[in-house]
C-alpha cells in the first residue's frame, strides 16, 4: 500500500506508480478522506517506499526531505518544519487538522509527495490543497504527519473508508473569565448525550488543556490530537475548571458525523 494527496488520486482517471527504476506499474485506489486530504493505494506488485514512521510526531526545527522523484532524479527537497498542529480550511469548507508547516512554497508537483525524516523513513504527507489561509496565514507547504496518515490508512485498509476518533465534545476558543480562571486550553460549549465525554462526567465550561500527554492551548492542537487517535484508543484527557486540574481516562470511539 501506497500513500498521497486524495485531490490527487481523485482528480485521476487512471493511477500509475514509478518506482525508483523508472518503471511505472497500475496502481488501485483503496479509498480516500477529504478530512485528512489522504489517499490509499495498492499496487500488485513489490515497490521500493519508504518505511513508515507512525510514532514519531514532526516537531519544529525537524530537518526534513520532500519527495518529487527518486534521490537519483534529483528530485528531492531540503526543508525544516516550522510550525505544527496547525488547522486549515479548503474553499469548499472542509477543515483539515494536525497539519504541519514547512519552509518550502506550495507547487503543484508536490501534491502528494513523501516527506521523509533523517533515517529515510516516512515522516509525512504532503497537502498541496487550496486553503482559504484564515488560520495560518502562511502559504508555505503544508504536510499530515504520519502519525495521523497511518491511523486513517489502516481504517481505509481494513473497512475501506476512514474512521475517527470522537470525544463526543463542541469546544470554541474564549479568553478566560478573570485571572484566577484556568488560563489555557479550548472552553467545552456542548457536550454530546451518549458520548465518552458525557461518560466521564466532561462538562460545559471546563477547558480542554491536554489530551494524551500533549498540551492542547488551541481549537486545533485538540483537533490534531484526536486526529492522532483511532477509535477505541484510550487516552488521558486533562480538563480545567475554575482553576482546578482535572483528568479523565477517556475511550474514544467512531465520530457518528464527519464535519
Amino acid at each position: 500500500y501506497l500513500l498521497t494527496a486524495a485531490r490527487l488520486a481523485a482528480e485521476a482517471d487512471s493511477i500509475s506508480v514509478v518506482g525508483v527504476t523508472g518503471g511505472a506499474v497500475p496502481a488501485t485506489l483503496v479509498g480516500t478522506d477529504v478530512h485528512t486530504d489522504l489517499a490509499v493505494l495498492r499496487v500488485d506488485v513489490r515497490t521500493e517506499g519508504a518505511p513508515l514512521r507512525r510514532r514519531s510526531a514532526l516537531v519544529n526545527d525537524m530537518a526534513v526531505t520532500a519527495m518529487t522523484g527518486s534521490m537519483h532524479s534529483g528530485g528531492a527537497l531540503q526543508a525544516t518544519v516550522t510550525a505544527t498542529d496547525l488547522g486549515e480550511r479548503t474553499p469548499d469548507g472542509v477543515d483539515i487538522f494536525g497539519l504541519a508547516r514547512i519552509d518550502a512554497p506550495p507547487q503543484p508537483e508536490m501534491t502528494g509527495a513523501a516527506v521523509l525524516d533523517g533515517s529515510g523513513r516516512l515522516v509525512g504527507v504532503v497537502s498541496a490543497l487550496e486553503f482559504e489561509g484564515s488560520w495560518s496565514g502562511d502559504r508555505s507547504l503544508m504536510v499530515l504527519p504520519a502519525t495521523i496518515a497511518a491511523n486513517v490508512a489502516d481504517s481505509v485498509i481494513d473497512t475501506g473508508a476512514p474512521r475517527h476518533a470522537w470525544l463526543g465534545v463542541t469546544i470554541a476558543q474564549r479568553p478566560p473569565a478573570d485571572a484566577a480562571s484556568c488560563l489555557g486550553g479550548p472552553v467545552v460549549t456542548a457536550v454530546h448525550p451518549g458520548s465518552p465525554a458525557e461518560g466521564a462526567q466532561v462538562r460545559p465550561g471546563f477547558r480542554v488543556t491536554g489530551i494524551g500527554g500533549q498540551g492542547t492551548p488551541t481549537v486545533e492542537t485538540v483537533m490534531a490530537e484526536m486526529r492522532a487517535l483511532k477509535p477505541g484508543d484510550a487516552t488521558t484527557v486533562r480538563l480545567c475548571s475554575a482553576g482546578t486540574t482535572i483528568t479523565r481516562e477517556i475511550v474514544v470511539i467512531e465520530s457518528p458525523v464527519e464535519g
